[in-house]
């Protein structure tokens, strides 16, 4: 189980006792289906940063453990006491150790347990008791000084009813083990590198005082490990970078993989170096063959970047709470947070809440399997001198309504250096990925070999067209163009976009090349009659037999077939009609078929009836061995783009 799956559900601090409610308009204490990376969205003052802070503060021992985590493991001490109070006496001895097990003693220590009392003393008070009887032959005995022997099939009971107990207990013992080594750090929107104040930490002073972080009456003061809030804010980087510097070798190696990540991610794969500079008592950073210089006048978005980094690798663990990782931060900058927070190693022992108005945040996240969105707004009626109530609500993977709340329409477009306007989605899904795969190919052409510094949203970006509409856009026509410029800035389009049509069996030929010769470099036809069948066969064979009723698919029923034969030919007729045409009706019987309906134009060349599932399934198997020389022909045809705009 990852780390951030131990926590499924967190309180809130008893500030809100009462003040949160769910969609159904039901109070509620703990927000439940939470994520690696939890997203609250919401117009502004609609509770988002409030609601974040209370879990920040939440007394996350006694409360996260809640009864729900208990119930299996009470179910198995009822029944081990059963077993132990209808099988023995008044003492049980264990190799010469007797205990005294009246009917209340062993009541007591069988007992069942809740939230906040088991984990450091009722684990201890059986523990030993257990382990005793998994270990040693025992007796039973009516009195002290004579004991006698029990059967082996009744001891072999006993003890495997122990192991279940035991059991349970260790995966309760887990649970605990990462409550103690949380660290629970919270970055706010006052942040900078820049020394505002020489060793003074002014503006974590005032975070922690406006925010009540040191003085939440639900934190016990006796278990300082688990409760104390940690303020990321910049203005300690350079005690914390001091002190991996000087530390013990795991410090140092620390450091390091700072550097090396900051390398990859954010300075195009330019050495990084840190450096502490003892005298001064401030940072300097040397990128590339670059002068050192003091961290400070680096761009305050690669500050930001640093700063929302760092607690990655200066901690073991922790739930990071962020408000607004957005500020300051490019687009493409935005994007690459929420990847890093899903998906890199560094990030794996962390859980992540994020407060944000960003739609380039939010586009990110819903497309990540272990991301959850939240959003927020005010709820009730507003009363006298009453304090407000809000309702959340989780908002699914696909909710049209995100962005509509937000009050924005997908523009990081315009932002990034040139764009890529494809049909959709699964083009952008299939063009990504073997843009990536190729560049890992040892066949990769020297000229591209250095792409890999390309990051979507700042050197590129995609649009969707829509299916074909592009092949309508009259962009010679200025009437044409200034009516859809309400829309979508057609003159940046014409000038930095590459617009990548299907081949669709001809369609719409002469159009296309009215379209060719407006936008001449800027416009390109897939060699294919559709992306899919830019898929090599390989990946085709795998990807079916991904489907539950494909997976015993019998290779040896059909031949290979190469790429050129299936160029012309939609996918779902090449599998139903092709790949799987030596199966008989009956064998079929059951089974998924691909064929999309026929239509009154066309009734043999069928596509897809489930080209987003096809296209998710297909992903892993797109390999830089197997792509097909039609695949490598349209990634250069984009790289050669993205390179001439960058």
């Amino acid at each position: 189980m990852d780390f951030y799956e131990h926590f499924w559900s967190l309180p809130f601090s008893h500030v809100l006792k009462e003040d949160v409610y769910n969609e159904g308009g039901l109070p509620i204490e703990v927000i439940s289906h939470t994520s690696k990376v939890n997203l609250f969205v919401g117009a502004n003052n609609s509770g988002k940063s409030l609601l974040m802070r209370e879990i920040l503060k939440s007394d996350l021992e006694s409360e996260t453990l809640s009864s729900s985590n208990f119930e299996d493991f009470n179910r198995a001490l009822q029944l081990l006491e059963e077993e132990l109070l209808r099988h023995f006496g008044v003492y049980i001895r264990f190799n010469g150790n007797a205990y005294t097990l009246e009917k209340s003693a062993i009541t007591e220590i069988f007992k069942k347990c809740g939230p906040g009392e088991l984990i450091r003393v009722k684990l201890n008070s059986i523990n030993g008791f257990l382990a005793d009887i998994q270990r040693n032959t025992f007796h039973t005995a009516t009195t002290r000084d004579h004991a006698t022997g029990i059967g082996d099939h009744l001891r072999d009971r006993i003890q495997e009813s122990v192991k279940i107990v035991i059991d349970k207990m260790a995966a309760l013992t887990v649970k605990y083990t990462f409550l103690k080594k949380v660290h629970r750090i919270y970055i706010p929107t006052l942040r900078t590198l820049r020394i505002l104040v020489p060793e003074s930490n002014v503006c974590e002073k005032l975070t922690r005082q406006e925010y009540d972080l040191d003085a939440n009456p639900s934190i016990n003061a006796q278990k300082p490990s688990l409760t104390n809030i940690i303020v990321e804010n910049g203005e300690s980087f350079y005690k914390n970078a001091f002190h991996l510097r000087n530390s013990e070798y795991e410090g140092e190696v620390r450091m390091e993989n700072f550097q090396t990540f900051l390398s990859e991610n954010f300075f195009e794969n330019k050495k990084v170096k840190i450096i502490t500079d003892a005298t001064n008592k401030v940072i300097k950073i040397k990128i590339g063959n670059e002068k050192e210089q003091p961290i400070q006048k680096l761009g305050d978005g690669l500050q930001m970047a640093i700063i929302l980094t760092f607690p990655l690798f200066n901690y073991e663990s922790g739930f990071l709470f962020i408000e607004e990782p957005e500020l300051f931060l490019h687009p493409g900058f935005q994007r690459k947070i929420i990847d890093i927070f899903c998906n890199s190693e560094a990030a794996e022992n962390f859980k992540i809440f994020i407060v944000t108005h960003s739609n380039h945040i939010l586009d990110s996240a819903i497309q990540e399997s272990n991301a959850s969105v939240f959003s927020l707004k005010k709820f009730g009626k507003d009363g006298l001198n009453s304090l407000p109530k809000f309702q959340i609500r989780l908002l699914q993977y696909g909710d049209n309504n995100i962005l509509t709340s937000l009050g924005v329409a997908n523009s990081s477009v315009f932002l990034s250096n040139c764009s890529l306007w494809v049909e959709g989605i699964t083009d952008r899904l299939y063009l990504k990925k073997m843009i990536q795969e190729y560049l890992k190919s040892p066949s990769c052409k020297v000229k591209y070999r250095n792409c890999t510094k390309y990051q979507e949203g700042i050197s590129y970006s995609f649009i969707f067209s829509g299916g074909d509409n592009i092949i309508h856009y009259e962009f010679s026509d200025e009437l044409f163009i200034k009516d859809i410029s309400k829309k979508v800035s057609v003159k940046y389009l014409c000038k930095n976009s590459l617009a990548i049509v299907d081949n669709d069996d001809d369609k719409n030929i002469v159009r296309k090349r009215q379209l060719k010769s407006q936008l001449g470099f800027n416009f390109f036809e897939l060699p294919v009659i559709e992306i899919e069948s830019l898929l090599g066969y390989d990946t085709i064979i795998q990807t079916v037999k991904s489907f539950p009723s494909w997976q015993d698919l019998d290779l040896s029923k059909h031949s290979y077939i190469a790429p050129q034969a299936y160029q012309k030919k939609r996918l779902g007729s090449l599998v139903d009609d092709e790949i799987l045409k030596t199966y008989t009706k009956a064998e079929k019987k059951g089974r998924k078929s691909f064929k999309a309906s026929p239509t009154n134009k066309n009734k043999v060349n069928l596509t897809l009836n489930c080209k987003f599932e096809f296209c998710e399934n297909s992903l892993p198997f797109i390999k830089a061995d197997n792509l097909t020389p039609s695949a490598i022909k349209c990634v250069e045809k984009i790289l050669d783009f993205v390179i001439a705009h960058n």
